[in-house]
């Protein structure tokens, strides 16, 4: 898989976010949907994007919800 500046990303059944910060770590200006719908594993997902300090975040949208 090949990730690029400016792409987006949907992280269906995104877990805890290792996938979306990996990601935001890696690349610029992102746009990125992560899907996550069980309520403790959402929480762990959004503090870990919170937490996750970098130059140019781009968008993150995090959706608790099943696809």
């Amino acid at each position: 898989m090949t990730i690029r500046d400016g792409d987006c990303i949907l992280d269906v059944g995104a877990n805890i976010g290792m996938f979306v910060v990996f990601a935001m770590q890696k690349r610029k200006n992102l746009r990125i949907h992560a899907f996550e719908p069980v309520p403790p594993t959402f929480e762990v997902l959004q503090a870990n994007v919170a937490r996750t300090q970098i130059e140019d975040p781009g968008t993150v949208h995090l959706h608790q919800a099943g696809v």
